[in-house]
């Protein structure tokens, strides 16, 4: 139903009659003392407090007079002029008063008024004392509009006291959220600590031997990690090409169950097709018990010295050595054993892989980190990534927020030759320019360096073309032998399969793009289909036909010894 705007202004005038010249009035409200005559229609109208007491037949309503406590005299009379009037009375000053009696008065309107304007008044000087109040009232609206805030303006709210007492469902939807605004990683990481009870975090490198040892154990013991693809959208977050698919963030936490799920990682297949650059995805199990029995020493004595050194730079707020804790002692050593408890929980949902080595480094060795296994887990797994080559494959740790420079897509070679770009979190569908002209196939796209790579292959022509997409065009980097090639990226090299002859070359994009080796060639054994990378092993799959029925053959080439291994067979032809 539409409300005339006349008929609406007529109304109020009638009624702000009736209040300035005191006529018909049949109640009075006592405030402190002071005592207001008004309408029971208007107080009853407006208010579910008084509404409920005119119709609970209590003695206030035959005593035509009722007193109410908890409200100020200056806020009743600003109220009655809102609901006389409709005049909107509410200022910086005294739009809390406002706020606590209209949620006294349960006058609905006016709540919603008071925290539409609250909210649109946040800043960093009343942040502490709206969201304090936003508690206190339990203001659904007001705490989403303090948790934007805090989101936007994190760098300033985490030296508060408000952020320190945040309650652990708070703080993890702020830290999760992909759209918190912080210049570096390492300030949440550093946050999570100071919410615990560690002041100060020093930063400290790693060595070179420690290093080599990280990316040695890394190697040996590291899976690979479910992931998604990002590419640089620097300058007007601009398409410069990658592939893979994103995770979806569960901002609606309500509880330790929905909290704890957030902790698994989930296993996600996706296909991957010659004309999609989508990654396999496959569930995480990192360097456990045998990694960190590997690394131990290397990363917690580098810095044991410093460590014992420097011990009272490990104290809480209580005083409570998180090395020796006293649990027992007071109320500050449970607060600090709850936070503790908690912490790998806030380290499951932050960004620990985009923080700085020397931050996770010092991380791992402090003492609160080295008394809790999952924590140990986590840093771990994210010092192992900055020792390992993950290209197009990011962990769930690794995705960017909507700050950065940054960006996460999927990229799409269609058979009509055109070439989409899909923005995973914006879900939003962009053209790339076209590698190839009509007489062109696009036989294979891969991510290096959060560079886009494709294979390509000229009808008329007897070798196939390995094209660089940057700056928003293609651009020739080499020949590749015969008319059909497979690409493969590994560590710090792009392999490329000659499908027809099983020839396989070696490219280093890092040195020169334009030098390529033969490496080793796939031993003859049916129709080339398929190959993928697992480790140190590249798996080659082939259709060959066996007393008339097809089976995949399955070969294993061992990286690092270059040796060649016939593993079983499979059912059906690779090409399924």
């Amino acid at each position: 139903m539409e409300i005339d705007i006349d008929i609406a202004h007529g109304v109020m005038n009638s009624l702000n009659k009736l209040y300035v010249n005191k006529e018909l009035e049949d109640f009075v409200v006592d405030i402190d003392g002071t005592e207001f005559k008004c309408h029971r229609v208007i107080l009853g109208s407006c208010s579910e407090f008084f509404g409920g007491l005119f119709r609970s037949g209590m003695k206030e309503v035959d005593e035509g007079r009722a007193s109410v406590q908890g409200i100020s005299v200056e806020a009743f009379q600003l109220i009655l002029k809102a609901l006389y009037t409709g005049i909107n009375v509410l200022t910086k000053d005294n739009v809390i008063d406002i706020w606590h009696a209209s949620n006294q008065l349960q006058i609905q309107f006016l709540i919603k008024l008071c925290e539409k304007s609250v909210v649109s008044w946040l800043t960093l000087e009343n942040f502490e004392e709206v969201f304090f109040h936003a508690k206190l009232i339990q203001s659904e609206t007001v705490l989403e509009g303090a948790r934007k805030f805090m989101l936007e303006n994190f760098e300033n709210v985490r030296k508060t006291k408000t952020f320190l007492n945040l309650s652990f469902i708070d703080l993890l939807r702020v830290v999760e959220d992909r759209d918190l605004v912080v210049k570096s990683e390492d300030l949440v990481l550093e946050s999570l600590m100071e919410w615990v009870g560690q002041p100060k975090i020093e930063k400290s490198e790693l060595d070179a031997s420690t290093k080599a040892n990280i990316r040695i154990t890394s190697d040996k013991y590291a899976a690979q990690i479910n992931a998604v693809t990002q590419i640089s959208t620097k300058e007007s977050r601009s398409v410069s090409g990658s592939n893979g698919c994103g995770n979806n963030h569960n901002d609606g936490i309500k509880d330790d169950q929905q909290v704890g799920d957030l902790e698994k990682e989930q296993s996600r297949s996706h296909e991957d097709t010659s004309l999609n650059a989508s990654t396999a995805v496959r569930p995480v199990e990192i360097a456990k018990e045998s990694a960190f029995e590997a690394l131990e020493g290397e990363l917690v004595s580098q810095g044991q010295t410093d460590t014992k050194q420097n011990s009272s730079t490990f104290q809480d707020g209580s005083g409570t050595d998180p090395k020796n804790p006293d649990w027992s002692n007071d109320s500050g050593g449970n607060l600090l054993r709850e936070r503790l408890e908690k912490l790998p929980k806030l380290l499951a949902v932050t960004r620990t892989c985009l923080a700085s080595v020397s931050l996770l480094h010092s991380l791992y060795k402090h003492p609160f980190i080295q008394s809790n296994n999952c924590a140990k887990d986590i840093l771990f797994n994210a010092i192992l990534y900055h020792t390992r080559y993950m290209h197009g494959q990011w962990p769930t740790a690794a995705l960017h927020r909507k700050c950065s420079d940054f960006d996460h897509y999927g990229v799409q070679m269609n058979t009509d030759r055109t070439c989409k770009a899909l923005s995973i979190f914006e879900e939003r569908l962009f053209n790339l320019t076209a590698p190839c002209d009509s007489d062109t196939q696009i036989l294979h796209l891969v991510v290096f360096d959060n560079d886009l790579y494709c294979c390509s292959f000229d009808r008329y022509e007897e070798t196939s073309k390995l094209l660089l997409f940057r700056d928003k065009s293609w651009t020739f980097i080499t020949e590749l032998p015969g008319r059909k090639s497979f690409l493969l990226v590994h560590e710090d090299v792009i392999y490329a399969i000659n499908s027809e002859q099983g020839h396989i070359s070696m490219i280093n994009p890092r040195d020169s793009l334009s030098n390529r080796n033969n490496v080793s060639s796939v031993p003859e054994t049916g129709t080339f289909e398929y190959a993928i990378i697992v480790d140190r092993n590249m798996l080659v799959f082939s259709t060959e036909t066996k007393d008339g029925v097809e089976e995949t053959a399955v070969q294993c080439w061992d990286l690092v010894y270059n040796t060649w291994m016939r593993l079983d067979s499979l059912e059906g032809p690779a090409k399924h």
